[in-house]
């Protein structure tokens, strides 16, 4: 499993997204710290474990600066860019079995049902690294987007929506214009983009049901 993890990682061209334990995020922290160096790579941690919080950050490393942890936490889980990922029960993870089995997704599918329940479980974590502003100004995840939409207040700020398609038409779709708010709830996680004037639109990610445009790529300016 750890492999196949380090595969995905090393695959990964705009973000990783990562649940594990400390002791599993030891044995791939070098992968990670690699991809983050290659630049343009995010790379968020959310850890679970049962080592008090205070320990837990001297603990851990300090190369993440999207980190997180959350109580009792779901399962370990590896995904890069949306679309392959690996999957470990809690319980294995945890090393409850003294085995360790999982399973690999190389479906955007599925990687994206994980992708759902992962960030609903990061947005109620409890920061351990806090950055003061954004990664970066190009965006290729609208959850990744999203996340900093809301941590830093971007909306308002001017943007360019580059790719996206239009649900209905299926049309792609280029245009400038402003980011007016979100909306994050167990079931929509969108954003509002006005393109000027009265002409506004709810961007959505991968496989969008009720939004206007799925996102593909958002510059902030």
């Amino acid at each position: 499993m750890i492999n196949n993890a380090i595969q995905v990682v090393l695959d990964a061209r705009h973000s990783v997204y990562v649940e594990s334990t400390p002791d599993i995020l030891d044995e791939i922290a070098p992968v990670l710290g690699l991809a983050m160096s290659r630049g343009g790579v995010r790379v968020t941690v959310l850890l679970f474990s049962h080592t008090p919080l205070l320990e837990l950050q001297q603990k851990v490393r300090s190369q993440f600066r999207d980190l997180r942890t959350v109580h009792p936490g779901q399962f370990f889980t590896v995904i890069g860019d949306d679309r392959q990922s690996v999957f470990m029960p809690r319980s294995v993870a945890l090393g409850r079995d003294g085995s360790r089995y999982g399973y690999v997704f190389r479906d955007r599918d599925m990687s994206w049902f994980l992708v759902h329940n992962y960030f609903n479980a990061w947005y109620r974590a409890t920061r351990i690294n806090v950055s003061s502003g954004p990664a970066g100004k190009v965006y290729y995840s609208h959850r990744l987007a999203i996340n900093d939409i809301m941590e830093y207040g971007l909306n308002g700020r001017s943007a360019v929506l580059t790719g996206g398609v239009m649900r209905e038409s299926g049309k792609s779709v280029t245009m400038e214009g402003r980011i007016l708010s979100f909306t994050v709830s167990e079931d929509i996680v969108n954003f509002t983009f006005s393109s000027g004037g009265d002409e506004k639109y709810t961007v959505g990610g991968y496989d969008s049901q009720v939004e206007d445009i799925e996102m593909v790529a958002l510059e902030v300016l």
